[in-house]
């Protein structure tokens, strides 16, 4: 279902009218984390535990890490959905700048657009094309967790672009709203968010494992 799914995310985040943005033109989005290079002890792998890495190398070499902005999660039923990540709350941009950050830097950088236009385009999202492209060749051969980081990166941005749809599901129609989301107060009991597609709290309840991908570079 990612495929469909790459598609739909076509039309509403990358054509040349964007779907999202002729529908609210002053949709400024969070920024995502960015991607930085720092000492493997200095960058924390998840934001809910204080532990750092160590990495065991001769003493004449050091290296760098990174970490992509997204995190994996796989449930003991073999499900496994990914969330973006975002940088500091008053960071935000306007969906066009929103989609030309980076997702990935592995095997190659990468930006969100790219990433949708080529799941949707060359890998059977709208189109099928045999002759895929450099980054869908690489985000087929990556994954932390034993799935392509084409299908999660698509997951996750449609998690994301649902959440956007679950806020401004609830404004009253006719209310002409522009603004960004942070603006509007969100109401869990919504009968549109209590139908949306989400992970059963039966899952949430059971064993469960966090991936972060992230790359290594020696620098000397």
């Amino acid at each position: 279902m990612y495929r469909p799914l790459a598609g739909q995310l076509r039309i509403l985040l990358c054509d040349r009218q964007p779907l999202l943005s002729r529908v609210f033109p002053d949709l400024k989005i969070a920024a995502l984390r960015p991607i930085e290079w720092l000492e493997p002890h200095e960058a924390a792998l998840f934001d809910s535990t204080p532990g750092r890495l160590e990495l065991q190398h001769p003493p004449d070499q050091e290296f760098h890490l990174a970490r992509m902005p997204f995190l994996i999660t796989a449930y003991e039923n073999g499900l496994q959905v990914a969330d973006l990540e975002f940088d500091s709350p008053e960071s935000v941009l306007p969906l066009d700048e929103w989609m030309d950050q980076s997702i990935t830097i592995l095997p190659s950088r990468v930006s969100l657009r790219e990433m949708i236009r080529s799941v949707a385009d060359k890998g059977g999202g709208s189109h099928v094309d045999d002759r895929i492209n450099d980054a869908l060749r690489g985000m087929r051969a990556t994954g932390p967790s034993g799935v392509g980081v084409h299908v999660l990166f698509s997951v996750a941005v449609g998690r994301f672009v649902q959440t956007i749809g679950l806020q401004y599901a609830q404004i009253p129609e006719g209310s002409n709203f522009r603004g960004s989301l942070q603006d509007i107060a969100f109401d869990p009991e919504h009968p549109t968010v209590k139908g949306c597609a989400k992970v059963p709290k039966e899952l949430e309840k059971d064993a469960q494992a966090q991936f972060a991908l992230t790359v290594l570079k020696r620098i000397r």
